[in-house]
């Protein structure tokens, strides 16, 4: 069984104001747990555990997905409070609406539920460390809400295996799926 999901991979490179502001943020909240640049994504549904045949019936679903490449625009800086993240946010554009609408079909038709609540893209920065501590993890002012961080172009969404560690999950690539357009 595998902790399945598919995402749009970040660049980090191609957005260096979010790096910078990450950076100076990272420095002064040694208390979060910070998601590693290499692994920052935009997901665009969970799966959860998935066996073997699933998997396999999902990966060929997943090709059929057709849509274009598109642009992926990062905005302002947000927070979860409950779950204890710190987040970037995406701007839902037409476009992307469609492939993450285009994807969940396709999981469904694999014998995946739909998620009951609203899609808000965004790239999961970092989380609380542990369970403890409700409440505000970071302070107003430190965040950026309303920043433009910049946009890149995505060419592919990816199937992703999302593995648990000590230091937090890692994200292995399953699968790649080619946006043509």
């Amino acid at each position: 069984m595998k902790r399945l999901f598919t995402g749009i991979s970040v660049d980090a490179m191609q957005l260096p104001p979010l790096v910078e502001s990450v950076a100076a943020l990272r420095a002064g909240h040694p208390h979060l747990r910070w998601s590693e640049r290499a692994g920052w994504h935009v997901t665009l549904q969970f799966y959860g555990m998935v066996d073997e045949v699933r998997e396999r019936q999902l990966r060929e679903q997943l090709r059929t997905v057709n849509a274009g490449a598109l642009e992926i625009a990062v905005r302002g800086m947000g927070t979860f409070e409950r779950a204890g993240v710190l987040w970037a946010g995406v701007s839902l554009r037409e476009d992307l609406e469609e492939l993450q609408r285009r994807v969940v079909e396709v999981g469904e038709v694999c014998g995946f539920a739909r998620e009951e609540t609203p899609y808000r893209p965004h790239v999961t920065l970092a989380r609380r460390k542990g369970r403890g501590g409700r409440g505000e993890f970071l302070r107003r002012g430190e965040i950026e809400p309303e920043r433009d961080f910049g946009s890149f172009w995505a060419s592919q969404f990816v199937l992703f295996e999302s593995v648990a560690g000590p230091g937090g999950s890692r994200y292995e690539v399953i699968d790649r799926y080619l946006l043509r357009g």
